[in-house]
């Protein structure tokens, strides 16, 4: 859950002010120097805020790396970004982070799917293997079973439904982690 969108800029005040009221940012902060920029999401992240910083230039890498997400976008993204980043979005298009978020939503809820599918099937399969209702043999057939619900479970975000709305914001934005 987002608490608060902050916009930290090296950009004049009259830019900045009119790009954030168009972004329906919370608050911006213009003409912020790569330290201001890092010491503003270290602030945050010392009182245990989850932060996210999303940057393209040499500015931002202090603020990309202090952050829990770092993100860089766009064509013109230095290398010191990228190298900073955990996410590269190569799109321009500033629709493409809430399409990432969006989808990484989808992603953690189908992560905590899969826990819970795990562990409720192998502790019923080792619960009935070891009380004696079903054989070891038949409880390890169950676990191998869950395994493969759960990597089917998973590879819906990208096969179900042909086009996916996952496929399609792969294909579009072509956002992966960084190395």
């Amino acid at each position: 859950m987002v608490s608060m969108n902050v916009m930290l800029t090296g950009d004049q005040y009259h830019p900045a002010k009119k790009i954030s009221d168009d972004l329906g940012m919370d608050a911006f902060i213009a003409e912020a120097l790569p330290e201001d920029k890092a010491n503003f999401v270290m602030r945050y992240r010392n009182k245990s805020e989850h932060t996210m910083m999303v940057g393209d230039g040499i500015n931002d890498a202090p603020a990309l790396a202090y952050a829990d997400v770092g993100i860089t976008m766009g064509t013109k993204r230095t290398d010191i970004a990228v190298e900073t980043a955990d996410v590269i979005i190569t799109a321009d298009d500033p629709l493409a982070l809430a399409e990432v978020i969006k989808m990484s939503k989808k992603t953690m809820k189908l992560i905590y799917q899969n826990m819970i599918v795990t562990i409720l099937v192998n502790s019923a399969a080792i619960l009935m293997g070891t009380v004696g209702p079903i054989s070891p043999v038949i409880g390890a057939a169950i676990r191998n079973a869950a395994t493969i619900a759960v990597v089917l479970n998973s590879g819906k975000i990208i096969f179900l439904g042909g086009e996916s709305e996952w496929k399609q914001v792969i294909e579009s934005y072509t956002a992966f982690p960084a190395d």
